[in-house]
């Protein structure tokens, strides 16, 4: 017994390779018959259509099942020779850096930093893009980045140099992304959950579906863990050759300009190619001292940049989507007439988004008999005009300019369009074939709905929430969307105080559930002291709320019209849902709840991480709590500065990379008051950092929403930088006490992933509550520094 137990603690790594690989193949033979009759027909498609993704879903699955089978029979065999090639591979970290001068190591830290910095965001950003679940599970590949760069500082004293694997670790990732989203295997792993609804993912599936979930999000998740280890060991390396607060300065000025190089290249619409080009020369750039290792992995980043190339596509890429164009066809009546085109269809992130349509009478009348959803889709938009002509009217989420050609086809003489998207906008001017957004009449704005409502102190006959909806998540520190802060109570106060006296509101949104429904009625009645009219639209599930002061519904009732409209079209909601506002902005989510699957997730993920922890890097757990805790509370302060700042600016990826840069700066500025006056009490800061606290809790900064746009800047930049500033101070202190970063570093970032886990109590307590949490956090950073507890 005791030599099976010996056996089984020196090949655990094999064993558990060959039970995952086990389980797989009878995984893979259950998986058609289990999901694709339940996670497909609900869409709406024939069985025939999802025939040949499941096949490949059902092989691939078998089939890495036998790989890993047979990956740990081999392992198993011939261990030490496997081992001996790894080694000479991950060679022993020999001090490349001794001879070097300090400029010299104070430019590759600067580099290190800002690769880590700028690879993060490439991550984030091409998960959430090409693998839909992460679109709106975005800060998952976040806390994989932390909890690797975490374990990496751990390692910096480990014999080997890890940071030959980070290339094929991320060849790894292009290869499995790339195939998996050609092959459409991607779209078979749905979002298992029905507390919150995501678009085309939320349904009940099978137990098999279940656990296919839960493998892809485990998967990823490790593997980003995995790619970033060597980034962790390598900056710690580094920042061991200076002065602890030197080193940190000069990683955080290379995560800056980070952030500026992926934002820039956001802001340019350029293409993961360039991406990956930028990430995999620097990457190259650390590999320089052992020629046979640079040239495998130039080899490697060949393979990678080949393989993006190749499968690039036509897809386009602004600030906040990945974007596929498809030209919508109306078949010929007669194989003499042939096609009609109708329009284009605008695909984000692999999932439908919106159509810019003809809907002009010339064309309706000439080719609607063609589809019945030509006359459908104009009816649902020209379905506010039958209760108002308007002479201004207010376009918010206006996309490709469906909305603004109906506005214009009745007269409007003013046509304020608002869109997020700068892309999609200008797809709009390019390809609406009514070409509303050239007429002298439009006036296009790319801003975000709420800053234009703050900005703007027009009224309006008519306010259209145009089918404004998003897919994405606000920022990946938050579990906020992109779209939240536009349906809250607040906003539709806003709404309400652009109308003039006799104004309306329509209101249009794909109604999938019904609790939506209710909850977005039941706000309007409040808001307007009315309750709101519905109509089911019949184009892209859409249901269109009308109300406002002038809305008159006696016209239901006397008008021909109206009255057939009414009685087939008419819609009144069941139940009742609580009301979304800015602190709980969450109109997808049902209830004030985490949703099983996001607490399920993170609590196996926790679970799998502390086992891979204790097992695999042992010396990671050498956590310092003072540092721990001070990473956690820096997160919660960190997401609750991104959300107050959309909620004040706007949504728009522009406020995003400002605020994060402002965090950074403000944490530049921290460690300069440190350095030049070299306090060494962080006592004072905790009890300015507290206070700081419950001013931001007690006075919300929505507060200031109604003052002028510097002020509003000025007044909130200010209470936000406080907590920010003095939570600096302290960690700058702290860090200038280390004989080494390490572990002070490692122990910040795997604090800041239980953080990043702590957010989601937002969903139930509102995101306000994020201050007296970090404030907990903060407390118990300071009990572990008095009892210097490790």
């Amino acid at each position: 017994m005791r030599a099976l137990a010996r056996a089984v603690k020196d090949n655990w790594p094999c064993l558990a390779v060959l039970l995952a690989g086990i389980l797989l193949i009878l995984l893979g033979v259950a998986t058609r018959h289990s999901i694709a009759v339940d996670q497909y027909r609900i869409r709406g498609l024939p069985d025939e259509s999802v025939k040949e993704p499941m096949a490949r879903l059902e092989s691939v699955i078998i089939a890495l099942g036998f790989l890993l089978v047979l990956a740990s029979l081999v392992t198993y065999r011939l261990h030490d020779r496997l081992s001996d090639i790894l080694g000479r591979f991950l060679y022993p970290a020999d001090d490349f850096y001794a001879d070097k001068s300090p400029r010299r190591r104070a430019i590759d830290l600067f580099l290190i930093s800002f690769l880590g910095l700028f690879l993060e965001m490439l991550v984030i950003r091409w998960l959430s893009a090409e693998f839909r679940l992460f679109a709106y599970l975005k800060n998952l590949p976040l806390l994989a980045a932390f909890m690797g760069l975490g374990i990496g500082f751990g390692l910096v004293r480990r014999r080997e140099n890890l940071f030959p694997a980070t290339l094929p670790l991320v060849a790894l990732l292009c290869g499995l992304v790339t195939f998996g989203t050609r092959t459409l295997i991607f779209d078979l792993i749905r979002y298992p959950a029905e507390e919150e609804f995501i678009w085309d993912l939320s349904i009940r599936a099978s137990l098999v579906g279940t656990i296919i979930f839960f493998g892809a999000v485990i998967y990823f998740f490790f593997l980003t863990v995995l790619i970033f280890v060597p980034f962790g060991q390598l900056t710690g390396r580094l920042m061991n050759k200076f002065a602890p607060l030197t080193g940190y300065t000069i990683n955080i000025l290379g995560s800056l300009f980070g952030i500026w190089a992926f934002s820039a290249m956001a802001f340019l619409s350029l293409p993961p190619l360039t991406w990956f080009l930028v990430a995999l020369l620097l990457c190259l750039w650390f590999l320089r001292g052992r020629r046979y290792v640079l040239w495998g992995n130039v080899a490697v980043a060949g393979v990678c940049l080949t393989l993006l190339f190749l499968y690039r596509g036509d897809s386009l890429w602004s600030p906040y989507y990945k974007i596929d164009i498809d030209q919508l066809m109306l078949e010929g009546a007669s194989a003499d007439q042939g096609d009609v085109i109708w329009g284009h269809r605008i695909v984000v992130n692999h999932d439908y988004h919106q159509k810019a349509l003809d809907l002009s009478p010339e064309f309706v009348d000439r080719y609607g008999s063609l589809s019945f959803d030509v006359e459908t889709a104009q009816r649902a938009y020209d379905l506010p005009y039958d209760f108002i002509e308007p002479t201004d009217v207010l376009i918010v989420g206006a996309g490709a300019g469906n909305d603004v050609a109906s506005a214009l086809r009745y007269g409007a003489l003013r046509v304020d369009a608002v869109e997020i998207d700068p892309l999609i906008a200008d797809l709009g001017e390019r390809l609406h074939p009514e070409m509303p957004y050239q007429s002298s009449r439009t006036n296009l704005i790319v801003d975000d709905a709420r800053s234009f409502f703050e900005k703007n102190d027009r009224k309006y006959d008519l306010i259209v929430f145009g089918f404004l909806d998003s897919h994405t998540l606000l920022s990946s520190m938050s579990s906020v969307r992109l779209d939240n802060f536009v349906y809250t109570m607040e906003c539709f106060e806003e709404a309400k105080s652009h109308l003039k006296d006799e104004g309306v509101v329509a209101l249009t949104f794909s109604v999938a559930k019904k609790w939506i429904g209710a909850r977005l009625r039941d706000m309007l009645a409040t808001v307007f002291d009315s309750n709101p009219v519905a109509f089911e639209v019949g184009y892209d599930g859409g249901v269109t709320f009308i109300v406002g002061p002038g809305m008159d519904t006696t016209e239901l009732t006397e008008e021909h019209r109206l009255q057939v409209l009414a009685a087939e079209k008419r819609l009144d909601f069941k139940g009742v849902a609580p009301p979304a506002t800015d602190d709980w902005p969450y109109l997808y989510l049902r209830e004030h709840t985490v949703p099983d699957v996001y607490w399920q997730v993170l609590l196996l993920l926790l679970i799998l991480s502390v086992i891979v922890i204790l097992m695999v890097f042992p010396e990671s757990t050498n956590v310092h709590l003072h540092f721990f805790f001070l990473g956690c509370a820096f997160f919660l302060l960190e997401t609750k500065s991104i959300t107050e700042a959309a909620l004040l600016f706007g949504s728009t990826w522009i406020v995003n990379s400002v605020v994060i840069s402002a965090i950074l700066l403000m944490i530049l500025g921290a460690n300069l008051f440190v350095s030049r006056f070299k306090p060494s009490d962080v006592r004072p800061f905790y009890v300015l950092l507290l206070c700081s606290l419950l001013l931001n809790y007690t006075v919300p900064l929505s507060t200031v929403l109604g003052q002028h746009f510097l002020l509003r800047g000025l007044i909130s930049g200010f209470a936000m930088s406080l907590p920010l500033f003095f939570a600096g101070i302290i960690f700058a202190i702290s860090l200038r006490k280390m004989r080494t970063v390490e572990v002070a570093f490692g122990s910040n970032l795997l604090g800041s992933v239980v953080g990043g886990m702590v957010e989601y109590a937002s969903l139930i307590y509102g995101i306000r509550a994020l201050y007296p949490i970090a404030a907990f956090a903060y407390v118990l950073s300071w009990l572990g520094l008095r009892r210097g507890t490790r």
